[in-house]
């Protein structure tokens, strides 16, 4: 399996770090590690006991990974302040393709409003919200009308069935 990028993206360097106009080249070893880490995101998920968002992405992706999402592993590194969301590379077309998904993101959390939003990669504890730095707050531009995560991190637990 493999991260879907364009011919040149891996190492002309057309990734991008979050929130900078700098480039950065974005390496096959950088590729293989993403690669490794959302196969292991992947087999870890429970979808008996939660709804991903990140199955968003999934339905919307021609081929699996050509759309991805930071890897949970960086997401709590970044939580935790290890490091930044500037400091992990990204792909500009991924990044717009995600960008293009948020609606979809908005509706499954409309569809759950009542319950509290988990954070797949802090291992299921409540989203952080605005502690987040991937939060997308209501009402502004970035979040619409409804909150999200911009790396597809929030999780619902199954409702038990009656």
């Amino acid at each position: 399996m493999e991260l879907v990028t364009p011919p040149d993206s891996r190492s002309s360097s057309s990734a991008q770090r979050k929130g900078e106009g700098t480039v950065e080249t974005f390496t096959d070893e950088e590729a293989s590690r993403i690669e490794a880490l959302l196969l292991e995101d992947e087999h870890r998920r429970n979808r008996d006991d939660y709804i991903y968002a990140y199955d968003i992405i999934a339905a919307n992706s021609v081929v699996r990974f050509s759309i991805w999402p930071m890897p949970n592993a960086d997401v709590r590194r970044v939580i935790t302040g290890e490091t930044t969301a500037e400091d992990i590379p990204c792909e500009d077309l991924n990044e717009a393709q995600k960008g293009m998904l948020f609606e979809d993101h908005r509706q499954l959390m409309a569809q759950h409003q009542n319950e509290v939003p988990l954070c797949e990669a802090s291992d299921y504890q409540p989203c952080l919200k605005e502690a987040c730095p991937f939060f997308r707050h209501p009402g502004t531009e970035q979040g619409g009308y409804l909150e999200l995560c911009e790396e597809f991190k929030i999780a619902f637990r199954h409702k038990p069935s009656s």
